[in-house]
């Protein structure tokens, strides 16, 4: 989990120095859709077979689904 969590620091940072006058909460739509993109790569690559059809209703990110699974 350490490695998302460093991609996703590491996408935040290019961010902020490509737009840093970029309003805090379209910033975190366009983050928000960087890390749906990589929630949605991660299934279609098949990471997350092992999870049941049923964690992902109604369930936010890719973390909230393998929280439910604990």
């Amino acid at each position: 989990m350490s490695n998302n969590k460093e991609d996703f620091d590491a996408q935040v940072s290019a961010f902020k120095e490509k737009y840093p006058d970029f309003k805090p909460a379209k910033a975190i739509e366009v983050l928000n859709l960087i890390m749906t993109r990589k929630n949605a790569k991660e299934i279609l690559e098949g990471k997350h077979d092992d999870v049941p059809e049923s964690y992902f209703l109604n369930a936010g990110t890719i973390d909230d689904v393998r929280a439910k699974m604990q």
